[in-house]
């Protein structure tokens, strides 16, 4: 065997792309099935879907645009029979979202095979297939199986779509006879030859190995890592020199900065040599706002939208430990009141199997909505001073600090931090805009605003700054100071009504300063 296994993402994509391969898979898993014809997108019919080695290299990749407005979708393998549509991947490390990236494959194979002006008839049965090296439920079953049924009367919706998960790492006694031979393929590359499918797969990946162009795509893999480490490297020392002047953590963060936009430079570069389309090439590169809207469309909310902003922290953290290539473990838990605090510390004991655990206490921004609309809380809270005094006092009576103790006593490091601060506004500022402006009183954007430019800070072009803008006509203001932004429809209610509440969303240093504390157990000291 050569260099690259076959339980690589790309190699696999490549080997798969084989017809007689697929052919063959699909005959495993469906032992009553015979596949008279495999068809890959973008290959002619005539020729029944067979490509080269050459070819397949180019072509391991099928992206589907689901919309413009939604998220574009990669898929390893995909290929289509006489009336039945494939997806194959493989997955290499756990994740929690295959079962909805399932649903979203899904869709998109279904969006993609049917014509416009076809009916719903006409849609093709799609499976989606992961080859895991893992056992996604510990279940410890070979093969796991979903459809869409009615649990009450174990009746089948009958739509025509299912998601089939193969667990390599099941138990061997478990395992039936026809996938044994594959399944330690997968795991440990050796081959069975007794059963022809695996040695097929091993004839061609030898193939594959021996083929420049093969190897180039893959190398192009292995390099990108490389070059990620040596960005680093180099950003240290970059910011090492600046780092005389403004010291070292400041140095070393500028020295990242350039190095990893050197990074990207260079990989973008190589992959456009490559004829890998700009669309994958972004997101690959820049996490700003406006990068982030569009390579997460489903998990970035625009202003218009009524979905909350922090709905989707958890995978946001996810596409950051998989852009950085951790593989670190992590959990996520949002802690809105006393009950699900209680609940977090009865199963402290599960936080161990985690290398990060991330816990959002949603008290301080509670309070501070609280505080804007509740008469009763303002008086409580009528200054800034009170207002301490009652996250203090809640702090000190609340399952959190329990919680604390808990994690000091289990030898955790603890990471003391926020997305904002705040600020207490007391001075308003006329803004006029149409009924698509948002509502936030520290920060505005849209195609038609109206104000006095010497009372906010204003950004007429978002790209400059690498913000998303929705039209090309939109602008951004910030208030700074202690302003607000008033409308002047009911101008006086309105400015007696938020006049002394805490804000954020504008430039000031109390909204754009953040605390980063580490605690360390005694233990660790």
């Amino acid at each position: 065997m050569g260099k690259y296994i076959f339980a690589n993402k790309l190699m696999f994509a490549i080997i798969m792309r084989d017809p007689i391969a697929c052919k063959k898979f699909i005959e495993m898993i469906f032992p009553e099935r015979t596949v008279e014809k495999i068809l890959f997108p973008n290959k002619a019919e005539e020729d029944g879907g067979a490509a080269t080695i050459n070819e397949i290299a180019v072509e391991v990749e099928k992206t589907i645009i689901t919309g413009i407005a939604s998220k574009s979708v990669r898929l390893d393998v995909l290929f289509k029979g006489d009336d039945t549509v494939y997806d194959i991947e493989m997955q290499l490390e756990p994740e929690d979202e295959i079962a909805k990236r399932s649903r979203y494959y899904h869709m998109a194979i279904a969006r993609n095979s049917l014509k416009k002006g076809e009916t719903y008839d006409k849609l093709k049965t799609g499976y989606v297939i992961f080859v895991c090296c893992f056992d996604p439920f510990k279940r410890d079953e070979p093969v796991y199986r979903f459809e869409m049924y009615d649990r009450n009367l174990q009746l089948q919706l009958g739509d025509g779509s299912s998601t089939i998960i193969l667990n390599t790492k099941c138990s061997r006694s478990k395992t039936p006879e026809a996938f044994e031979a594959f399944y330690n393929f997968v795991n440990t590359g050796k081959v069975d030859e007794r059963n022809d499918f695996v040695k097929y797969l091993s004839k061609r990946v030898e193939e594959a190995n021996e083929d420049e162009e093969v190897d180039r795509i893959m190398t192009l893999d292995e390099e990108m890592k490389v070059q990620w480490e040596r960005a680093i490297e180099k950003g240290k020392e970059l910011g090492f020199k600046q780092g005389e002047e403004i010291g070292f953590k400041q140095g070393e963060e500028i020295g990242r900065a350039k190095g990893e936009a050197d990074k990207q430079r260079e990989i973008a570069k190589k992959l456009r040599e490559l004829g890998i389309s700009i669309e994958s090439i972004s997101a690959a590169t820049g996490l700003m706002p406006d990068k982030i809207a569009q390579m997460y469309p489903d998990l970035w909310v625009d202003e218009d939208e009524e979905e909350g902003k922090n709905l989707n922290e958890g995978p946001l953290i996810q596409t950051q430990l998989d852009r950085y290539r951790r593989k670190n473990t992590f959990s996520y838990h949002k802690i809105n009141d006393s009950t699900t605090a209680d609940k977090l510390i009865g199963q402290f004991k599960q936080l161990e199997k985690y290398d990060l655990n991330v816990i959002v206490l949603n008290f301080i921004d509670m309070l501070s909505h609280a505080r804007t609309e509740s008469k009763m809380v303002r008086e409580l809270a009528s200054n800034e001073a009170a207002y301490r005094s009652i996250t203090q006092s809640w702090f000190r009576h609340s399952a959190v600090k329990d919680l604390f103790k808990a994690l000091a006593a289990s030898d955790y490091k603890i990471i003391v931090t926020t997305d904002h601060g705040s600020i207490r506004v007391k001075s308003p500022v006329k803004v006029i805009g149409d009924k698509n402006t948002n509502t936030n009183l520290r920060y505005k954007l849209g195609k038609n605003l109206k104000y006095n430019p010497k009372e906010v800070f204003e950004i007429k072009d978002p790209r400059k700054v690498l913000l998303p803008a929705p039209n090309l006509s939109t602008a951004y203001i910030f208030a700074s100071g202690d302003n607000f932004f008033a409308y002047p429809n009911n101008y006086n209610y309105y400015v007696s009504y938020y006049r002394d509440t805490f804000q954020h969303g504008g430039i000031s240093m109390e909204e754009m300063l953040i605390p980063l504390i580490t605690l360390q157990s005694k233990k660790r000291n």
